[in-house]
């Protein structure tokens, strides 16, 4: 015990002897092999945390929910999906659109009912086509690698590209364009719900409960807000949000408040979710 304790290293505290002697990095391999051969596959979709891009629909802190341009969040995307990278263009007025890019932003003035965007780095590591998602009737979208040829698909990786958008009409909101920027756009979520559903379960009185609570590994920090879509298990196709999330006691770094969302410092996090009604969704993410 003295040994485990720390006290025969020389080592400050205990903590200290966790870290330094690599017992950090295998638990945390240990989690993550424990999580991949148990857990299911879930889509995330990260809440707009960001106050760079205030939608045009949040005055006085009181977005329009829904609304496609921010999913009632109040910032420009709403959310990002994990493993895509994203551009929005949407209305900012009668006669202008905006450019998005999550950091970037410039305007469009519409001009015979059509914008083109400056030029765009299109670089990803995966060879992905672009998927889009225009809210509004009537529009075209087209895309361009030398300004000249367009067409209405895209292929990445490219070194840069452009976006047309015509046939703009008063109803037009935003067009969404992502693409995959990893081969395994997914995490790993556990899917066992509490004992109460369980034996509400065997009473046949629910199979999708409203609220379930699940872990996954410090990759990432997971927020209340964040919206993740179930690709295995019994909650296959739902979708759920996330209301409370805690990282577990050992956090690496000792200042939390520093670690963003890819910060590695985390051993695993608990999360409980609440489901996401079917009306509710389309207001929410796409």
């Amino acid at each position: 015990m003295s040994w485990w304790g720390g006290r025969d290293q020389n080592t400050d505290t205990v903590r200290d002897w966790f870290v330094t002697f690599g017992a950090f990095q295998k638990v945390t391999e240990m989690q993550y092999n424990l999580l991949t051969a148990a857990g299911k596959k879930c889509e995330l979709w990260f809440r707009n945390l960001s106050t760079t891009e205030k939608c045009p629909c949040n005055t006085n802190n009181t977005p329009l929910n829904p609304h496609y341009i921010c999913y009632g969040t109040g910032y420009v995307g709403g959310y990002s999906k994990y493993g895509y990278r994203e551009w929005t263009i949407y209305r900012k007025s009668n006669t202008i659109l905006r450019f998005f890019d999550g950091t970037n932003a410039y305007d469009m003035t519409i001009a015979g009912n059509a914008v083109t965007t400056n030029d765009i780095v299109g670089t990803n590591p995966v060879i992905a086509p672009m998927l889009s998602d225009t809210y509004g009737a009537g529009m075209t979208v087209k895309y361009s690698i030398d300004n000249t040829n367009w067409t209405d698909t895209l292929n990445l990786p490219v070194a840069k590209f452009k976006i047309r958008i015509s046939n703009i009409s008063a109803l037009f909101e935003a067009s969404r364009f992502r693409v995959k920027t990893t081969a395994t756009p997914w995490i790993y979520l556990s899917e066992n719900p509490p004992t109460r559903f369980e034996q509400l379960f065997k009473q046949g009185l629910d199979s999708t409960p409203f609220d379930i609570r699940t872990w996954t590994i410090g990759d990432f920090r997971l927020y209340s807000g964040d919206v993740i879509k179930w690709l295995e298990g019994q909650y296959v196709d739902q979708r759920y949000t996330m209301v409370n999330t805690r990282p577990t006691q050992f956090v690496k770094d000792y200042d939390e408040q520093v670690a963003d969302r890819y910060s590695s410092d985390l051993l695993s996090q608990i999360a409980t979710m609440r489901k996401v009604k079917q009306s509710e969704q389309l207001g929410r993410i796409w």
